[in-house]
């Protein structure tokens, strides 16, 4: 102490003096101390960001050095948080290291609710980022409004930047306040939120900035009226000792709100999580409820009018702050209103007290903030700045909160519904195993469908397609709904995950696969006797496929409404804006009666003009309405050749269809739509590659060689697609013929390319047809002796259907709930991230195959025998009693009767019964099925 500067230092930075902080490790000048003057006594972190002044003094230069110097000085911390937004979700690397991918459905998300990174990480680290030796601050680019430098190198919360004057002291008056309080009486005497409108004034009108001039008054104001925020009560209001906020508020009275919490430190209280809001969604109420020839499209309306029809819908974008814990007796509301809002960086709220009222009651202080008026988002708050705070903060603080969920458990109508599938199906099992046999047990009977799930039903090929479809769509989800960590460039990993851009057209393969199992079945080219018949026969085929399909949907669509965030917290919604979307936006929208129905029968799209939001429904809707329309085409015009012709006429218009739709849209086309424009003129080029192409017949009197060799021109044209799809969406290939592709469609793509890439699918559906044709005329498939064989294979392409359909609920279990922090991006990682959700959601799909796909379809094929087979007489007036053997049998004719009537292959994969026999005529193919 009183140590004279040492003069060899004078006219040095004395930030040079001090060259970083004890406990670092950094190198440090040992001239520097002194006996007692260590370097921990001088610069530990806990002496703040110019060390302990009582020691260290900043050296005596000119004012031209001085200048010099300022100049020269890091950025300060105000100018660091703008730095920090510019680069907010690019992680932290060395200069000389490679840059990182973002993917997965936490790419937002910075794991970094404390300060501090994970272990392992270089992103953000106490011993670069507390290193004054870069500044006063450290190093400035680690710290935001959030994470400041005093809270996470110093341990104590920075102070208000400028106050108008200091916050008040927070005194209870001396008795409670009498009639109600400041917030019962707003509402009494001035409107909030809708209440506001009526007649002329709309909030659309009012509260768009170039039209809302005219609309306040005393009694009506833009806070109230636009925001849905009343004025904050001003009242102490008396509570019960024994109440939830009483006991709540009073734990945490004089305590700071620490939103560098973690969820396992938080064993015997509550966690929640917490966003900063900013920016409104505008929605357009009620008009998106209403069918397509009934809205108002905004092109066709004066503006006035459209604004006039708009309402916030829900807050704009998230930013992730943290999470606190609190004791267990504090609710959400509590913490909204007392606590949560004391984690604003811009100002500073007077300590939490509550007065002793009497022995039985306290006085608990005024809320610090409202709910503002949405339409579809409930759990924000809006804080608004104090009179105190400086006139350059935001003009309020609106966040939300999500409490997390520790553990999961299904509720009671989950539980209910489990309750009757398993009775029913335990009691059609026990009635087919006692004997008492009849077509509606064996409908239910677990044992007869699961003999049916794995039962041959033709080539192998089919099911190898399937399969391989299936496994494309689990690599795509899996890039894009996992959680991972930014994956640095030139690694594995990143070029494993990059193989997707080649998977863009699988929807492509899937239609494929559709027509070719409804062509080679031949009963779609069943010419009806007039237009009645026709319109009866498109409605029963119709109504098969959906009483086959919308059960097992159906159940799924029950999960995404009732299980997901209800029963299964998604603890991670705050961090993901795809989570967000999926369990926010699309969910709200799925669940409206108007939307629910037309979703559950999968004519959304048709009713509304609209993406069906239920979940990934929509695909399965597009392949159901195409099969539909297909079948209907062929149908009318009763030829393979003539409905070749038909689609060829209307392919140009199907394509100019595409684009006109996706021209609307603000998204970059990729050939990955899912609605049934977008997969139409790949169904149409199906037909007609599939009239061109040499029947059955003919491929099997070509030699080995020749067939082989159309193997390998068809799996080129396959490999041929994948690649062009590849190189052109692929930003990391911008040289030969990549770069060619790029500079003849642009890079990004814009919506002119979906001329060029129904061009391009064409080379996918020849090679594809090609393969399935050249599958079927196969001899190996052809044996009488592989067609009762239970094959596992088999049994896997029978699910596929369910598997495209629960694949994404076990990657958002395990992104949104099991697991708190991204994946690490390994090879190793994805490949087992990958077996173990093909794994977990084959478990899913044969449950649900058990219980619901397999009774309905054979629900639908007992109908349908009924209807047409005639009825057995016996000698004896009863009939045989079955045996084990004829079970069997019972249960593959009955899987190869389904096949002739399911050919949806995302919902229902099926293959054909003598499909050697390819389209030969529809007496052929009768008199197989009648000796069937």
């Amino acid at each position: 102490r009183g140590r004279a500067w040492p003069g060899r230092l004078r006219g040095r930075p004395a930030v040079l003096a001090v060259v970083a902080l004890a406990d670092v490790g950094l190198a440090q000048d040992p001239s520097c101390w002194l006996g007692a003057v260590t370097a921990e006594l001088c610069c530990g972190r806990d002496q703040g960001a110019g060390g302990n002044q009582a020691f260290l003094r900043p050296p005596e230069a000119p004012p031209a050095a001085a200048a010099a110097a300022e100049s020269a000085a890091p950025m300060p911390l105000a100018d660091a948080s703008a730095l920090k937004a510019e680069a907010a979700w690019t992680p932290w690397l060395p200069p000389q290291g490679p840059q990182a991918r973002l993917m997965g459905i936490l790419a937002e998300f910075t794991p970094r609710e404390a300060c501090w990174a994970s272990e392992g990480e270089t992103e953000f680290v106490a011993e670069r980022c507390c290193n004054v030796s870069l500044g006063p601050v450290g190093d400035a680019r680690c710290w935001d409004e959030w994470h400041p430098f005093e809270r996470c190198c110093i341990g104590r919360e920075p102070g208000p930047s400028s106050p108008l004057r200091p916050p008040p002291i927070m005194t209870p008056p001396d008795a409670a306040s009498e009639g109600g309080s400041d917030e019962q009486l707003t509402k009494k005497r001035f409107p909030v939120g809708d209440e506001c409108w009526d007649g002329d004034f709309a909030w659309g009108k009012c509260c768009v900035k170039e039209h809302g001039a005219d609309c306040w008054d005393q009694v009506f104001t833009y806070d109230r009226c636009c925001r849905g925020l009343p004025p904050l009560p001003t009242r102490w209001v008396a509570e019960h000792r024994a109440s939830a906020k009483a006991r709540c508020l009073g734990a945490v009275a004089g305590r700071a709100m620490d939103a560098g919490a973690r969820p396992e430190a938080c064993a015997n209280g509550r966690y929640y999580y917490m966003a900063y809001l900013h920016g409104i969604f505008l929605e357009e109420d009620g008009l998106n409820h209403k069918p397509w020839w009934q809205q108002i499209r905004t092109e066709s309306m004066r503006v006035g009018d459209y604004l006039g029809q708009i309402r916030p819908g829900r807050p704009h974008r998230f930013t992730f702050v943290g999470g606190f814990c609190v004791p267990a007796a504090c609710e959400m509301e509590v913490v909204a209103a007392w606590l949560a809002p004391r984690v604003a960086p811009w100002w500073r709220y007077p300590a939490l007290k509550i007065s002793a009222l009497n022995a039985t009651h306290v006085l608990v202080p005024p809320p610090l903030s409202v709910q503002p008026y949405y339409l579809n988002f409930k759990t924000a708050w809006s804080a608004p700045r104090p009179d105190w705070a400086d006139a350059t903060a935001p003009s309020d603080f609106e966040f939300a909160l999500l409490e997390h969920g520790r553990t999961w458990a299904l509720g009671a109508g989950m539980r209910r519904l489990l309750t009757i599938l398993l009775s029913v199906s335990a009691v059609g099992g026990l009635t087919v195993g006692l004997g008492l046999r009849s077509r509606l047990s064996d409908a239910f009977a677990p044992q007869l469908n699961f003999r049916r799930l794995g039962a041959a039903r033709g080539p192998l090929g089919f099911d190898a397609c399937r399969v391989a479809l299936t496994l494309c769509v689990l690599w795509i989800h899996l890039n894009d709904h996992m959680p991972w960590r930014p994956v640095p460039s030139e690694s594995a990993m990143l070029w494993l995950a990059d193989v997707r851009y080649g998977f863009n057209r699988v929807n492509v393969g899937f239609t494929v696969l559709m027509v070719d199992l409804a062509l080679t079945h031949g009963h779609c080219f069943r010419r009806p006797a007039g237009l009645f018949a026709w319109w009866w026969g498109l409605f029963r085929y119709s109504a098969r496929r959906l009483a086959v399909l919308a059960p097992m949907l159906g159940l799924w669509t029950y999960v995404y409404l009732e299980v997901f965030t209800v029963d299964i917290p998604l603890n991670n919604l705050l961090k993901s804006r795809g989570v967000r979307a999926w369990y926010g936006t699309f969910r709200s929208a799925c669940a409206h009666p108007t939307h629910l129905w037309p979703s559950a029968f999968l004519v959304h799209d048709v009713v509304f003009g609209e993406r069906n939001n239920c979940h990934n429904s929509d695909i399965f809707e597009g392949l159901f309405q195409t099969d539909v329309a297909i079948f209907a085409l062929a149908s009318a015009v009763g030829s393979s050749r003539r409905a070749a012709a038909v689609a060829g006429f209307f392919w140009v218009p199907a394509v100019g269809l595409n684009w006109w739709k996706e021209s609307r849209r603000a998204i970059p086309y990729n050939g990955s739509g899912h609605r049934w424009y977008s997969v139409l003129p790949a169904a149409l080029a199906a037909l007609v590659v599939s009239a061109v192409l040499p029947s059955e017949r003919r491929l099997a009197a070509w030699g080995v060689g020749r067939r082989r060799l159309a193997f390998l021109i068809a799996v080129a044209c396959v490999i041929a697609t994948c690649l062009q799809d590849g190189l052109l969406m692929h930003d990391k290939f911008t040289t030969g013929l990549a770069g060619k592709l790029k500079a003849f469609h642009g890079s990004p793509v814009t919506n002119d390319y979906v001329f060029y890439c129904s061009a391009y699918e064409l080379v996918l559906v020849f090679g594809m047809l090609l393969l399935l044709r050249l599958g079927r005329c196969h001899p190996e498939h052809t044996e009488e002796g592989k067609a009762t064989a239970w094959s596992p294979f088999r049994a896997l392409a029978r699910l596929c259907g369910g598997v495209n359909a629960s694949n994404l609920f076990v990657m958002h279990f395990a992104g949104g709930f099991q697991h708190e922090e991204p994946f690490e991006g390994t090879v190793f990682v994805f490949v087992g991230a990958l077996l173990a959700t093909l794994a977990f959601s084959v478990a899913l799909s044969l449950g649900t195959y058990l219980l619901i796909e397999g009774p309905c379809e054979a629900v639908v094929l007992a109908l349908k025998s009924s209807s047409r087979a005639p009825a057995k007489s016996f000698s004896n007036g009863a009939a045989p009693k079955p045996t084990a053997a004829a079970a069997g049998e019972d249960a593959a004719a009955v899987a190869k009767t389904a096949d002739d009537e399911t050919s949806d292959v995302l919902a229902a994969p099926a293959s054909p019964v003598g499909a050697s026999e390819g389209r030969t005529g529809a007496a052929t193919g009768s008199a197989r099925r009648r000796m069937a």
